[in-house]
């Protein structure tokens, strides 16, 4: 468990004051026991070894090819019947979002457009600060599929079948579950 000091800055930049006060972030992320591993070089647990996988708002900052790679690797250390949940950006809201902007264009109102082709971007830039691929729930379900993954199916912000879905989720996003 990191520092306390270290917690409440990532507390503050993960904005997790949405959903727990400072104390209670802090207790819940005490007793979890945390892995820090680079996931391009694959998942650092035995075959089958993991009952279930859950991601947020990470797999759109990876390459399709990258994302494909982790894919096959987090069904090789789930166990049989184990679960994956993915939560990422919706492509088809973003697109909807994009179509409003271009009719307000159209019409003389330049605003919305300007956030789809300027970066206001100025902090530090790694390898995942941008958007490498987006899914909407077809592309999600052809890419686990793809690996082996069944029942593939699409869920709403803090509903699902994988445990503690309601802690799971803090932020909202297109939600995919699947079984191996």
């Amino acid at each position: 468990m990191a520092p306390k000091g270290i917690s409440r800055r990532l507390y503050k930049a993960f904005n997790s004051s949405k959903n727990y006060g400072f104390e209670e972030y802090y207790r819940k992320n005490k007793s979890t026991y945390f892995v820090h591993h680079d996931l391009l070089y694959g998942l650092p647990f035995a075959d089958g070894a993991v009952p279930n996988i859950f991601t947020s708002h990470f797999l759109e900052h990876l390459t399709r090819t990258e994302a494909e790679a982790l894919m096959a690797d987090c069904y090789r250390v789930l166990r049989k019947g184990g679960m994956i949940r993915i939560c990422v950006p919706d492509l088809d809201v973003a697109v909807q979002k994009i179509s409003s902007a271009l009719v307000a264009y159209r019409e003389g109102d330049v605003r919305l457009i300007v956030e789809y082709v300027t970066s206001s971007q100025s902090d530090y830039l790694g390898p995942y600060s941008f958007h490498k691929w987006m899914y909407n729930f077809g592309e999600m379900r052809d890419l686990l599929d793809e690996y082996g993954f069944r029942n593939i199916t699409q869920q709403c912000f803090k509903r699902g079948d994988i445990p503690d879905v309601e802690l799971l989720d803090t932020r909202r996003g297109l939600y995919v579950e699947a079984r191996k």
